[in-house]
C-alpha cells in the first residue's frame, strides 16, 4: 500500500508539473483518476477523451473507444456518469446511438461519440473532475464495471453582450447620418433639375 501511495504522489507531481500548475489536492486526484486502468476481469479496453473545454451556455462532445480483448462476447449495457461541477448536465444518448449492444472477441467500436456535456450559463468557471463508467458483462442484464475513466472539463465564461458597445452605437449613428445626408443631397439635386 505504501508503494502505491508513493507512486500516486509521484504521478500527481508529474501531472502538476506538466499542466504548469501548483501541486494541489485537485491535481493529485486528477492524476489518480486519469491513471486508473479499466477493470482487469472485464477484458475490455476503454479509452476516452481526457479533457475538453466548454463555454457557458454551450455543449461539448467526448469521444472514446471500446475493444473486447477477451475470449467471450461482452454486452455493453450502459454508462454511469459522475459530474464534478454544478451546472454541468451530461447527455448519454450518443453512447446508446453509437455503441453496439455487444462486442465479439477482438471487436472494437473505433472512435465514437459517447457523451455530450452541456454547461449552462450559471455553471461556475474552472476545471472540474468527472468520471464515466462503462457497465455490462456476460449477458444483456449484467451491470459489471467494464471500464472507468476520469476526465476533466474546463468551463470558460460565455462572452455575450446584450447591449452594443458605445463604439458600435457611434458607428451606427454615423452610418445613419451618412445615409440621411446622401438622401437629402439627392433630393436637392432633383429639385434643381425640376425648376431649371
Amino acid at each position: 500500500m505504501r508503494d502505491f501511495a508513493l507512486a500516486l504522489a509521484t504521478t500527481a507531481a508529474r501531472f502538476a508539473r506538466l499542466s504548469r500548475c501548483r501541486f494541489t489536492a485537485k491535481a493529485a486526484l486528477a492524476a489518480a483518476l486519469l491513471t486508473i486502468p479499466a477493470a482487469a476481469q472485464a477484458a475490455v479496453t476503454f479509452t476516452f477523451d481526457a479533457a475538453r473545454m466548454v463555454a457557458q451556455g454551450s455543449s461539448v462532445t467526448f469521444n472514446g473507444s471500446l475493444t473486447n480483448t477477451g475470449p467471450n462476447e461482452v454486452f455493453l449495457n450502459g454508462i454511469s456518469i459522475t459530474m464534478g461541477g454544478a451546472g454541468l448536465t451530461p447527455d448519454d444518448s450518443p453512447f446508446f446511438v453509437n455503441v453496439p449492444l455487444s462486442l465479439s472477441p477482438g471487436e472494437s467500436t473505433g472512435l465514437v461519440s459517447m457523451l455530450d456535456v452541456f454547461a449552462d450559463l450559471t455553471a461556475p468557471t474552472g476545471t472540474f473532475l468527472n468520471s464515466i463508467t462503462i457497465q455490462g458483462g456476460a449477458n444483456n442484464a449484467a451491470q459489471d464495471e467494464l471500464g472507468f475513466q476520469g476526465f476533466l472539463i474546463t468551463v470558460t465564461s460565455a462572452e455575450t453582450s446584450a447591449v452594443p458597445e458605445p463604439a458600435t452605437w457611434a458607428m451606427m449613428l454615423f452610418g445613419f447620418g451618412v445615409i440621411g445626408g446622401a438622401t437629402r443631397y439627392r433630393r436637392r439635386k432633383e429639385m434643381f433639375r425640376l425648376t431649371a
